[in-house]
């Protein structure tokens, strides 16, 4: 049976566009199906049920990773990112070759990296939405910037309220993004849980929190008595929901997203070139 790709990219850069036209000749050449997205046509959208892939190429930066890692959800299906963007801390160097990387790929031959996306639902008073967050999902006052009111429950136990410009809620791999520029730690991808990181907290008492892996977060903003609505940022992107939020719950999605790795590098090695 023939293999089936997706492929995703960042149609404004024109390496990208370069890269896919090689992916979509080596398909050609060794009869696989491919199809191919622009990686903002898929935002907001989700897989169809029936379709599946072997494997996922992503031709661009971190964002268009995780526009691909959020329309696939909760499939498992590979994904390898060959970066044309700016940091690339998701993604592998093309300079292995692009026919190289996508027939390792396809041959089992790279580095699986299971990393775990969070399942975020919103409770509003006009209904509920869920979305996939492979990075994180921030809360915050959308156009005044005024102080968001909110208690943090965990597993139904109240934790503590808050005062503060919002709240993070991060998986491992988003750690290394809004979460640390917001004061939080740096964490190793193999962990599972939720890191919850107050925005700006009016309190010298509140640092960011670890949760574990089958903890659900709650965030209650039923005492939000502001008339200004609240924006929910999901990896990046600014969701619409309809009313006024109550609840955001979070908690580790049972499946996880697999990402592909040509070099050996560890997390640590890379962090150090990154941030130290």
């Amino acid at each position: 049976m023939s293999k089936k790709l997706l492929t995703v990219l960042n149609k404004s850069n024109s390496e990208a566009a370069k890269a896919s036209e090689i992916v979509l000749a080596y398909c050609d050449d060794n009869n696989i199906a491919c199809e191919t997205f622009d990686g903002w046509d898929i935002t907001n959208k989700k897989i169809n049920e029936d379709v599946n892939y072997d494997l996922a190429v992503v031709l661009g930066g971190d964002g268009t990773m995780l526009r691909t890692s959020n329309y696939i959800g909760s499939k498992n299906i590979p994904i390898l990112g060959i970066n044309y963007g700016n940091l690339g801390f998701l993604t592998n160097s093309p300079e292995a070759g692009i026919e190289k990387l996508v027939e390792d790929a396809l041959n089992g031959k790279l580095k699986r990296e299971s990393r775990c996306h969070l399942i975020v639902n919103v409770q509003s008073d006009a209904g509920a939405s869920e979305f996939i967050a492979m990075n994180e999902v921030s809360i915050r006052r959308s156009k005044s910037g005024r102080i968001v009111d909110f208690a943090i429950n965990i597993n139904d136990e109240h934790v503590c309220d808050l005062r503060s410009d919002g709240v993070i809620a991060s998986t491992a791999t988003g750690s290394t993004a809004y979460a640390l520029a917001a004061g939080g730690p740096l964490v190793a991808p193999t962990y599972k849980g939720v890191i919850i990181v107050p925005l700006a907290p009016h309190t010298l008492n509140s640092r960011p929190l670890v949760t574990d892996k089958d903890d659900v977060v709650e965030f209650d903003f039923t005492k939000d008595d502001k008339r200004d609505k609240l924006a929910i940022n999901v990896d990046g992107e600014i969701k619409k929901i309809e009313g006024k939020v109550l609840k955001v719950i979070v908690r580790a999605d049972k499946n996880e997203t697999t990402i592909l790795r040509y070099s050996n590098d560890t997390f640590y090695s890379r962090i150090s070139k990154v941030f130290f």
